[in-house]
């Protein structure tokens, strides 16, 4: 039996822009991610008494036997002649249905692990991911990225400049993508003439961008704006907006100090939203 520990980070969509439709009706995407230092801790097992996933400090229920890991591994093993049982007990400390992209994450850690595991070539792992989730993909690297189409067609930067500190903030309501995608009912963004230097200033990008699901997400959820409201009359707050499908929302922040200032406003005149606050992966 092997056995592995893996983090998965929260990922946060600086922007996100709708720029058109499939025929099978999936959205065709531009977003960039970036990761924050807020993770799930995985343990994985290889060659155990039987396949199980369980969730440990979760208030939303995930179904233990089909959620992003389990699909991620059945996968995976198309692709390995072994025939293992697989076990994986998740920590989770990212809001489930946040925009946080926590389930896509951990399946990305597990393709992660076990594809090195079993010396699967990197092809197929990024086939894998793409058929898991449209986040996935850039959940196998955690790595700074701009993603076109579906998610698969990554840009990584590794020359960014962007302030570390940074407060999220929850109203305590899940919020399904699928819901959100569906009522989307805006026109399509124009596709960006998006740099290709190695070096890319992330909050200039983000005063040019905008996330398109974030007004429908507020008609679902209308503490959204409540909680943007708050952020932007926070001293210190250099931008704010919310993440991916929502309805988590994040300040970026000129100092950490200001950030947990921030933060302790938040927690002391909203007491029932989830805040936290954390640093970007740089």
């Amino acid at each position: 039996m092997a056995a592995f520990q893996a983090i998965a980070p929260a990922k946060i969509n600086l922007f996100l822009h709708i720029v058109g439709k499939k025929q099978d009706n999936y959205h065709l995407l531009e977003t960039f991610f970036i990761f924050a230092k807020l993770y799930d801790i995985l343990e994985i097992r290889t060659d155990y008494k039987k396949s199980m996933v369980t969730f440990v400090n979760d208030d939303c229920e995930i179904n233990s036997r089909y959620n992003t890991i389990t699909k991620a591994i059945n996968l995976l093993l198309k692709h390995t002649a072994r025939h293992v049982e697989i076990s994986v007990r998740v920590i989770k400390n990212i809001p489930v249905a946040a925009g946080l992209g926590g389930g896509s994450s951990d399946a990305g850690a597990v393709i992660r692990i076990l594809g090195k595991y079993w010396n699967i070539e990197n092809q197929v792992l990024n086939e894998v991911a793409a058929n898991v989730g449209a986040d996935v993909p850039v959940s196998v690297n955690c790595a700074t990225a701009f993603a076109k189409g579906t998610g698969d067609d990554l840009h990584y930067y590794k020359n960014f400049t962007i302030p570390k500190s940074i407060v999220l903030v929850n109203p305590g309501k899940p919020l399904s993508t699928t819901r959100v995608f569906q009522e989307y009912n805006g026109n399509f963004s124009a596709p960006l003439d998006f740099p290709k230097a190695d070096t890319v200033d992330l909050i200039e990008l983000m005063h040019s961008t905008k996330n398109d699901l974030q007004e429908v997400a507020i008609t679902i959820i209308p503490e959204i704006e409540d909680i943007l409201s708050f952020l932007q009359k926070q001293a210190g707050c250099i931008i704010m907006r919310m993440s991916g499908s929502g309805a988590t929302c994040f300040g970026i922040f000129d100092s950490e100090k200001k950030a947990k200032s921030a933060a302790n406003n938040v927690h002391h005149h909203h007491p029932n939203w989830w805040v936290h606050t954390t640093s970007l992966i740089v």
